[in-house]
């Protein structure tokens, strides 16, 4: 009786502690999500997207396009895209676009940032996704030539990808506005799930007791673990976006 007594109140005060993280998991959702919508509309940040694009394939064909372009042949071709920077860059500037394929990006004919696949270590913000370059700029960069050279892709046939030149603080905003909610809403899964697995953990060692939710739990956790790894954000919080850059 004693035994079961015990059982019932431990089972009691979890449930209670699992209801209040939900609780608290939620009010805390509503909370940040109001904080990244506000974020990402700063609008004393400004983004300047690169409109206007001439793309040369591996023919010597060149034509001209708008701010993105994706075609079946970037999974068999090579090929070369220019454009002509902003006439005004702001001190600090950061020259930002997502890649997959090997890249090398020049500045007024100045090679500023190349990746390649081969040297780049397979974790997530590397080769493994698609992921963020980033290329400082200088305020003589102002009205010269952006000049990217993209080798075939396995991933997404994208010749053209939205590239835009802001400060850190403007990329920051960009994620966010972007990425920032499914982000949030996964580091709270990941706190919550985290707080029960070890109280499922404790009782299990303490008690003995087989607590049925610690393997969904589990499970949960597992899968806001990987979310995090693969989000977008992740690699410009930990600093590492790629090693070949």
């Amino acid at each position: 009786m004693a035994f079961r007594k015990t059982f019932k109140i431990n089972m009691l005060l979890f449930k209670i502690v699992f209801f209040c993280l939900f609780i608290f998991s939620l009010l805390m959702g509503i909370f940040l999500t109001n904080i990244v919508k506000n974020h990402s509309k700063d609008e004393n940040v400004k983004i300047d997207y690169i409109e206007s694009w001439t793309v040369i394939d591996e023919e010597g064909h060149s034509f001209e396009t708008g701010r993105t372009y994706n075609s079946p042949r970037a999974y068999d071709e090579n090929f070369t895209i220019s454009a002509k920077l902003p006439d005004i860059i702001r001190p600090d500037s950061i020259l930002c676009f997502m890649n997959r394929s090997n890249v090398k990006v020049f500045v007024n004919e100045e090679l500023r940032a190349d990746f390649d696949q081969i040297k780049d270590p397979g974790f997530p913000g590397g080769s493994l996704k698609e992921f963020y370059i980033t290329v400082p700029l200088s305020t003589s960069d102002a009205g010269t030539e952006l000049r990217i050279e993209r080798s075939k892709t396995d991933w997404n046939p994208v010749i053209c990808p939205e590239t835009f030149i802001t400060s850190t603080q403007g990329i920051y905003n960009y994620l966010t506005g972007k990425y920032g909610l499914s982000f949030v809403m996964t580091i709270i899964l990941f706190v919550a799930a985290l707080i029960v697995t070890i109280i499922g953990i404790a009782l299990r060692i303490w008690k003995r007791h087989t607590i049925d939710m610690l393997y969904g739990a589990l499970g949960i956790l597992d899968v806001a673990c990987w979310l995090i790894s693969v989000s977008q954000i992740t690699p410009f919080l930990t600093t590492v976006h790629n090693l070949s850059v």
